[in-house]
């Protein structure tokens, strides 16, 4: 009796590891973030509809001079040759005032602007379609 409860205690833990190992929450995450909510993300919008469109960012900072926020939905990734970086730029009333996102190369040396939408412009003014689907995909 005692040997089938070790063995039922042995293969939960052993369950438990697994899905702590593979299972990534920042898959979740990635899964909204691609080219298609990216595009949805307009000049003016409110932090709530970002948040539903693209979920929580990664990080939350200040802007220069305290002008608004800065969410930031993906991070640097040291064993990758290539990864893609995007942030959402709020102004002091925190609706979107820019959409930025780099991809970029050499493990982080250098960098390639891929889309930019900012409040001058209600279309973006650079905006690499393959290119986005390809990093955010």
């Amino acid at each position: 009796m005692r040997k089938i409860f070790l063995i039922i205690i042995g293969s939960l833990l052993v369950i438990f590891l697994f899905l702590l190992c593979f299972s990534n929450k920042s898959s979740n995450r990635r899964s909204l973030i691609n080219t298609d909510n990216i595009e949805l993300i307009k000049i003016g919008m409110k932090v709530e509809d970002v948040v539903t469109i693209l979920g929580k960012p990664l990080k939350i900072t200040n802007r220069y001079e305290n002008k608004g926020k800065t969410f930031t939905y993906t991070e640097k990734q040291e064993n990758k040759m290539t990864f893609p970086m995007l942030w959402v730029h709020f102004d002091k009333e925190l609706k979107v005032d820019e959409v930025f996102a780099k991809k970029y190369f050499l493990w982080g040396m250098d960098n390639e602007c891929i889309y930019i939408l900012d409040s001058k412009d209600d279309n973006p003014k650079f905006m690499n379609t393959q290119q986005l689907r390809a990093a955010f995909e």
